[in-house]
């Protein structure tokens, strides 16, 4: 569904244990993009964990751009955010019930406002033209559903302040 200022999209199941999933090839990113994720009004985002992928997809090559993963470690709840894995950043992160996670595409890097609160800033490793695809993925132990919208908002990156790590 294409409406006037954003693009929505519609997530799919891929299997039992990733019960949503959202590939979206010949995507452009841009500087100045929002990506809107919005947590289903019943679902509770303790039960679940999830990568957002910004790929460069050629043939069968497939390279990382930019992933933001929310995961449960010893307990704890974190957000990384990566292009490889030796240049990750960590911080205990938190997302709430009915939780937005907005990631605004901004000339210094990724600007993540998760669950209300923003993480440091992830500066850009490789260039923006290089993202031909989105991926999200959601792994749960049921077949209950985390996030009810996905959406593309261009020219609406929220970019200020800018918190470096």
């Amino acid at each position: 569904a294409i409406e006037t200022g954003y693009e929505a999209f519609q997530f799919t199941k891929q299997s039992s244990s990733i019960p949503q999933w959202l590939s979206l090839p010949g995507v452009q990113v841009k500087k100045g993009d929002l990506i809107l994720l919005k947590v289903a009004n019943n679902a509770d985002p303790k039960k679940f964990k999830f990568n957002i992928d910004l790929l460069n997809v050629d043939g069968d090559n497939v390279q990382r751009v930019y992933r933001l993963v929310y995961v449960k470690e010893n307990g704890e709840f974190f957000c990384r955010q990566l292009e490889k894995p030796e240049n990750q950043e960590d911080e205990t992160c938190t997302l709430p019930r009915k939780g937005v996670i907005k990631i605004s595409v901004c000339k210094e890097g990724y600007s993540v406002v998760f669950g209300g609160a923003s993480l440091t800033t992830f500066s850009h490793k490789m260039e923006l033209s290089l993202v031909t695809k989105i991926e999200v993925e959601v792994w749960n132990d049921d077949s209950e559903l985390l996030f009810e919208l996905f959406k593309i908002k261009r020219g609406k990156g929220i970019c200020q302040p800018v918190l470096f790590g």
